[in-house]
């Protein structure tokens, strides 16, 4: 309800959330971890950033009680996810932590679909956050990403300059 609530606040509805495949994590702490370890090994979840050992060496689920963003690489393959929180825990925004297929500077949110967009416009439009992208989308601007809670980096601009020549920054 929370999740829906605060999607509907944000003025996105079914068809942005199914879309941007908006999901949304619950507040267990296992329960991602359980619904995992039948396919995936303990280390194999934890070197994906899903997952982390508590103190007692239990799996835990790294994003609780969170509205859920996956980020994709340019060829539209889930990398890592951002997370906003929904019930004031911070901090308000948590991604992936860095693996060998998510690094922060190396990574745009919404590049697998805004690539065309970008170069039939000429250009992209960077972003703050992952509803400022949806956001965009919504309004007629497909050609948005957003950093992925980092600063731009030269890598950012050299992703974006394999499809266009102008990038417009649009930060908050």
């Amino acid at each position: 309800k929370i999740a829906r609530q605060y999607v509907r606040s944000r003025g996105f509805g079914k068809e942005a959330v199914e879309e941007f495949l908006v999901g949304y994590s619950p507040g267990t702490y296992d329960g991602l971890a359980k619904q995992l370890s039948s396919k995936f090994s303990a280390q194999q979840l934890v070197e994906a950033g899903l997952c982390f050992k508590n103190s007692r060496g239990q799996l835990n689920d790294v994003f609780r009680n969170r509205l859920m963003f996956p980020i994709r690489n340019p060829a539209g393959a889930v990398i890592g996810f951002g997370a906003r929180t929904l019930d004031g825990t911070p901090p308000k925004y948590k991604n992936t932590s860095e693996t060998k297929l998510y690094r922060k500077s190396h990574v745009l949110y919404n590049i697998d679909k805004a690539k065309s967009a970008a170069v039939k416009a000429g250009n992209f439009v960077v972003c703050e956050g992952y509803t400022d992208v949806i956001a965009m989308s919504l309004s007629g601007i497909g050609q948005a990403v957003a950093t992925c809670g980092t600063a731009a980096t030269i890598d950012h601009v050299k992703i974006m300059s394999k499809y266009v020549k102008k990038i417009i920054l649009s930060f908050d």
